[in-house]
């Protein structure tokens, strides 16, 4: 698979999830957010640019909301983020290993 396209799905992943994510119309978005991911994840061929691809797409997602732990302090909230971003991304990995076997 290309890698802009993957760029691409793990994007509108990521961007879908957010906009799912607070109690909106979008609500519904969040079911159809995790098929960029899994569609990545069938057409991967190694594991580690699935977890980048994942990464970023889960990265956005936490970004987009918790963007308010920046008012408490700016280094701790990037390490929020990128630490739950990485423990998010573990189930994935799980995914993609029985997967693939």
């Amino acid at each position: 698979m290309k890698n802009k396209y993957s760029v691409g799905l793990s994007l509108l992943s990521g961007i879908m999830l957010f906009a799912a994510w607070p109690v909106s119309a979008l609500s519904f978005l969040i079911f159809l957010g995790f098929s960029p991911l899994l569609f990545i994840a069938e057409n991967s061929t190694r594991k580690i640019h699935f977890f980048w691809y994942c990464f970023s797409a889960i990265f956005i997602w936490n970004i987009g909301s918790t963007w308010w732990i920046w008012n408490s302090t700016d280094v701790g909230s990037i390490a929020a983020i990128a630490a739950n971003s990485l423990l998010m991304c573990l189930p994935w990995l799980g995914f993609l290993a029985s997967n693939k076997n």
